[in-house]
C-alpha cells in the first residue's frame, strides 16, 4: 500500500499540479488581479480629479487675466466697489476707444458687454462661478493709486461626485497703468 501512495504521488507529480495547488494557485491570482483592479480604478478617479480642476483652473485664469488685462489699460473706473461689500459687476471706459466695457456674473457665468452690445460669456458654462468680487480702492483719488481687487469662486462637477468635483477661488489685484490720473 505505500508503494501505491507512493506511486500516485509520484504519478500526480509528474503529471501536473494537484488540485490543492491549483486551488491556491487561483486563490494568490485573484488576490493580486483584485488589488491591482482597486489600485488601476483608484488611479482613473485621481486622473479626472486632477484633470478636471487642471481644466477649471486654467479656464478661470484666463477669464481672470483677461479682464485684469481690460481693467488695467481702463480709465474712469466706476466706483461704489469698496472693502467690505464689493460688487458683483464692474464698469469701466477703455482708454482708446472710450467705449464702456461691464463685467458681470450671471447664471454662474461670468459676462463682458462692450458699448450697448450683448452680452458674451468669457468662462465655460461647465464650470459655475458662484461668486465674483470687485473691490476698488482709489478710485477719483488724488492721492492713492486705482487699483480692483477681483475675487472669483468656481465649482465645476457634481459636489457628491468627489472624483469629479473641484472648487477654486482665484483673486488678482489690478492696478491701473497710469500712476497719476489725467487732469
Amino acid at each position: 500500500m505505500k508503494n501505491l501512495i507512493g506511486n500516485i504521488y509520484h504519478y500526480n507529480r509528474s503529471g501536473g499540479f494537484s488540485l490543492l495547488e491549483m486551488i491556491v494557485a487561483v486563490g494568490i491570482f485573484s488576490v493580486v488581479a483584485l488589488i491591482s483592479t482597486s489600485v488601476i480604478l483608484s488611479l482613473n478617479t485621481v486622473q479626472k480629479k486632477v484633470l478636471n480642476v487642471q481644466n477649471t483652473h486654467d479656464n478661470i485664469r484666463f477669464a481672470l487675466e483677461s479682464m485684469a488685462r481690460d481693467i488695467r489699460t481702463g480709465e474712469n473706473y466706476i466706483g461704489g466697489c469698496d472693502w467690505p461689500a464689493g460688487c458683483n459687476m464692474f464698469s469701466f471706459q477703455r482708454s482708446t476707444s472710450g467705449e464702456l466695457v461691464t463685467y458681470r456674473l450671471n447664471g454662474g457665468v461670468i459676462e463682458r458687454q462692450e458699448s450697448t452690445g450683448p452680452w458674451f460669456p468669457i468662462t465655460d458654462p461647465q464650470r459655475t462661478i458662484t461668486r465674483l468680487r470687485f473691490y476698488t480702492t482709489g478710485i477719483g483719488a488724488f492721492v492713492e493709486q486705482e487699483k480692483i481687487t477681483i475675487v472669483i469662486e468656481v465649482e465645476s462637477g457634481i459636489p457628491t461626485r468627489q472624483a469629479e468635483y473641484a472648487s477654486l477661488q482665484l483673486q488678482t489685484t489690478v492696478t491701473k497703468r497710469s500712476i497719476f490720473p489725467s487732469l
